[in-house]
């Protein structure tokens, strides 16, 4: 039966992990037919050496923060799966640098606002004045959020709060201002 003893780079993003992410598991008695397992599903495994596999992790194994165990199975005869080594994600804090629209006219229709920044993932939610909104991941760089034409009712300064949800932390918010205004400037 194989002994898993560690797991380098137990720690990754959600956000970060490359499709060609790959882990290096050390233990003992590992052989050609040994498999890497993530949370119980196999992945690409490469015999290394008999205390040394690695293993290609894809882009779904990080799209959630939590922990997660890794483990090796190795077939019969003689085989079995070893104790788990937990892995964890994390969930980043986001960063925002620009919002597009950054103004608009009172009364206008719903819209879908752009938040350009950083960390943001399949878990990110932009907030508008307290109320979490619509929120759709383009990319690890932007989020679109549906405003709606009763938050362009009334004129004013609205706060826009972007976080990931905590599931191994307090939640990071920060704060960037949509400006809804009654003429142009």
């Amino acid at each position: 039966m194989p002994v898993l003893a560690t797991v380098a780079g137990v720690l990754i993003d959600t956000f970060t992990l490359d499709p060609a992410f790959v882990l290096t598991v050390n233990g003992t008695s590992f052989n050609n037919s040994s498999v890497v397992q993530f949370n119980g599903n196999a992945r690409t495994t490469t015999f290394v050496s008999a205390t040394q596999l690695t293993a290609e992790l894809i882009a779904a194994d990080a799209a959630t923060a939590g922990t997660f165990p890794i483990t090796v199975f190795n077939p019969a005869p003689g085989g079995g799966t070893s104790s788990a080594v937990n892995l964890t994600v994390n969930n980043p804090l986001p960063t925002v640098s620009t919002l597009s629209p950054a103004s608009k006219q009172l009364g206008e229709a719903g819209f879908a606002l752009t938040v350009n920044g950083t960390n943001f993932n399949s878990s990110s939610i932009v907030s508008f004045n307290g109320g979490d909104r619509t929120t759709t991941l383009v990319n690890s760089l932007q989020l679109t959020a549906q405003l709606t034409t009763a938050d362009m009712a009334t004129a004013g300064t609205y706060s826009i709060l972007v976080y990931n949800p905590a599931e191994l932390w307090s939640p990071y918010q920060l704060e960037i201002t949509l400006y809804v205004r009654i003429a142009a400037w």
